[in-house]
């Protein structure tokens, strides 16, 4: 069977709102992570836990919560865009306002959609590169996945 594979090219990063009825896609963004969370756990091992062959005791862990994570990405700096100043302006919103929808779909119509706020947007400015920015959404809540 031969691989197969989709490429980044065409990945689209968008603002939802507080409302996530509609989305507008963030301009010039270069890259993304898209994490799918880590679980928190517990660790329950006890006196009854069960023990391998060589009689050393297994230790047990419960899942407790699932940490959703932080997107990171990437955009070439548009200063007069307002797609990239609504990623500035949330940095700055209160807690009441912050928490918008968002929505990553893949090339091949894959989504991601999900709720946060931006954690962190910085500046990066060389000499001899276009100014890029980075920044990054705290997810709060679920991510939910529609394949394509």
């Amino acid at each position: 069977m031969s691989s197969i594979a989709i490429p980044g090219y065409g990945t689209k990063l968008a603002n939802g709102g507080t409302a996530g009825s509609s989305y507008t896609n963030v301009a010039q963004v270069m890259d993304v992570t898209q994490p799918l969370g880590k679980a928190t756990k517990d660790k329950i091992t006890n006196f009854d836990s069960p023990a391998s062959s060589g009689g050393a005791v297994n230790e047990e862990y419960l899942k407790t919560s699932v940490d959703p994570g932080v997107v990171s990405f990437g955009m070439v700096f548009s200063p007069t865009d307002p797609t990239q100043q609504a990623v500035a302006a949330n940095l700055q919103a209160g807690s009441t306002t912050a928490t918008n929808y968002w929505k990553l779909t893949t090339q091949d119509g894959s989504t991601y959609v999900f709720q946060g706020y931006i954690e962190a947007d910085s500046f990066d400015f060389k000499v001899d590169k276009a100014v890029a920015v980075k920044a990054s959404i705290q997810i709060t809540g679920p991510v939910t996945i529609t394949w394509s």
